[in-house]
């Protein structure tokens, strides 16, 4: 699929806003052209039973045993990580039993030559009225306050399209903790992120050509 506009993840087109360097850059961004390609199959998503078993234990309020299942079910290979996600996100889930989850639409924030896809995981509608729009971000590099602000800054723009709106959370589940919006947006974060989306799907197109 050479010289295809690519469609990417939120977390995928935020790791490259903060891989340090060229090198770096074009190393990522070479390994998503390979993927690019390729249908995609639930069974090699890697999260997606960690993510089904949290958004199980929040919908029927059953504590943290299916995150268990998941962990005890794992592949060997996802093993640790399935563990280390399990050991932390247990008191998020837990803080959530009292809260309505919902299901939320996607939306994609389409640039000239990029476009990315912004998939929330859940809503949840607090106790008290509040709602969060989460996104789950499962990766082993901890978050940065950039990266974690360039996403939060993409579910916002994802918000007036969504069925529901609230504040957005990114949920770091490696150890479970929540980011939500500063009170001021970062400076030039706007243009920011429109300026290295032109530069993420150049070098797209170089590296696919």
């Amino acid at each position: 699929m050479a010289n295809a506009s690519p469609v990417v993840a939120m977390a995928t087109f935020s790791d490259y806003l903060v891989a340090p360097g060229g090198n770096k850059r074009i190393s990522l961004v070479r390994a998503q052209v390979t993927q690019f390609g390729e249908d995609y199959n639930p069974g090699r998503d890697f999260y997606r039973p960690m993510s089904l078993a949290i958004q199980e234990a929040i919908r029927f309020r059953t504590g943290t045993a299916p995150i268990d299942r998941a962990v005890m079910n794992a592949r060997p290979r996802a093993v640790d990580h399935f563990k280390e996600i399990g050991d932390n996100v247990g008191k998020y889930v837990q803080r959530a039993q009292t809260a309505k989850i919902l299901d939320v639409d996607r939306w994609e924030w389409v640039q000239p030559n990029v476009t990315v896809k912004i998939n929330p995981d859940f809503a949840l509608i607090r106790k008290d009225g509040h709602v969060e729009v989460v996104k789950v971000y499962y990766k082993a590099p901890e978050l940065t306050r950039f990266q974690a602000d360039a996403m939060l800054r993409l579910l916002q723009y994802a918000m007036p399209h969504l069925n529901v709106k609230g504040t957005p959370v990114i949920l770091e589940a490696r150890r479970g903790k929540e980011w939500k919006p500063t009170p001021k947006l970062r400076a030039g974060l706007d243009d920011y992120l429109k300026s290295e989306a032109l530069a993420y799907g150049a070098l797209w197109q170089s590296l696919s050509a």
